[in-house]
């Protein structure tokens, strides 16, 4: 039996670093030096005049005991030497010769190994340092600890509590919900057709406001589209072959054998799925599918991806109720109790200006639930901080969703 465990920040923060200084390492081996990658944050401050363990531990992200350990070697090693002050009281550590003329040798491997982060990040295209950076600041603000202990509560609570109903969410909001929300590309509804042999009806259960009704209907003779919401009906996009009406997932008004294909997108981790999937069995064609649809977090093409990465999962994620996790992760954690068919990638590639971009973020639930505790300032702040890097707020961005579908045989 094959599987897969997710690894967890600590693993991949570990492995990162085992990958980079085993071959900067390897870097300097090949040019016959004899020198350990650690040593060079502590070269560096030396270099521009620090000489302190103080003011080593101010200048560098490294904590006292680390720079204290890294002297010890570099001591060890005739690199460095330690001297005391005039009163007694200080130690200064200072470049040996033999450090002197290490340096020299060193330094043009330094000019080498930024170039390869700069490529790495280019490669990723992501400011991976300025991530890191922010990273250690927001937990120096607020250390990891206490985040566990934060979300360890809201757990607990939630374990005990019924769930929050999504018409607490979704209820009204329906003209920004409809004019933001990202478009599904056509090639989507394409390859959900494809899904099954024959195609009189599809049923697009918690539609809202018909993102994905209407795109459907040109490969089915008939498109129902229904949602718990009048706000989001009222303002859905309406073809001659598409009806929408009112009723929840868990309770469809529809008779027995007589849906070829079942769609539900952003909206499944809200139902009551033990019922909803009774329904679809009892709704479902000989020969019927399902497909579970999301899309996760998007990417914005520039430097603005950066900030609006960090302020999601570092700010805004508490926001958010406990099953968008299940977006997140495109359902793979959700039951799915049917046969799974493949499903090729797919993605919605949009182009938005500032205020298409920040109205599709006020459409969401962390934002409602933000602004009705009065923590409507997070995301003003982030607002604020992508309007400074944004340049002209007219100016479009390409903003990519990744979808993913869950896709069965029912």
């Amino acid at each position: 039996m094959s599987f897969t465990i997710e690894p967890g920040l600590g693993e991949l923060l570990r492995h990162l670093a085992e990958l980079t200084d085993k071959d900067a390492e390897k870097s300097y081996h090949l040019s016959n030096i004899n020198y350990r990658p650690r040593y060079t944050p502590i070269m560096r401050a030396l270099e521009h005049g620090v000489s302190t363990v103080t003011d080593f531990t101010s200048a560098l992200n490294i904590t006292q005991g680390a720079v204290s350990q890294t002297i010890k070697l570099m001591l060890n090693d005739g690199l460095i030497t330690r001297q005391k002050g005039t009163d007694g009281r200080q130690t200064f550590i200072k470049l040996s010769k033999k450090g002197k003329n290490l340096l020299k040798q060193i330094k043009p491997h330094w000019t080498a190994t930024f170039s390869a982060i700069e490529s790495l990040e280019k490669d990723i295209k992501y400011p991976l340092r300025h991530c890191l950076s922010q990273s250690v600041k927001a937990l120096e603000k607020k250390p990891f600890h206490e985040r566990i202990q934060h979300f360890k509560t809201i757990h607990s609570k939630s374990s005990t509590s019924t769930n929050t109903a999504p018409q607490d969410y979704f209820q009204t909001g329906g003209l920004k919900y409809a004019h933001y929300r990202p478009i599904y590309p056509n090639s989507l509804a394409e390859s959900l057709a494809l899904l099954v042999e024959h195609r009189n009806l599809v049923l697009d259960v918690g539609c809202g406001s018909g993102q994905l009704t209407d795109i459907l209907s040109p490969f089915f003779h008939h498109v129902i589209g229904t949602d718990i919401s009048n706000d989001q009906l009222h303002h859905a996009t309406t073809n001659n072959n598409v009806v929408y009406k009112k009723e929840k997932a868990e309770q469809i008004k529809l008779d027995d054998n007589t849906v070829d294909l079942i769609v539900t997108a952003q909206a499944a981790h809200w139902f009551d799925l033990e019922k909803f999937y009774s329904e679809v069995q009892r709704i479902a064609k000989p020969g019927a599918a399902i497909a579970l649809i999301s899309y996760g977090v998007p990417f914005i093409e520039d430097m603005v991806n950066s900030i609006f990465q960090q302020s999601y999962w570092q700010e805004i994620h508490e926001f958010w109720p406990k099953e968008r996790e299940h977006v997140e992760n495109g359902y793979t954690k959700i039951d799915f109790p049917f046969t799974p068919l493949p499903f090729p990638n797919h993605f919605i590639q949009q182009e938005m200006n500032f205020d298409d971009f920040t109205g599709y973020i006020s459409t969401w639930s962390a934002y409602a639930k933000a602004k009705k505790n009065g923590k409507k300032e997070v995301f003003d702040d982030l607002f604020f901080r992508l309007k400074a890097v944004w340049g002209e707020p007219n100016k479009s961005k390409k903003v990519t969703w990744p979808i993913a579908v869950r896709a069965g045989r029912i």
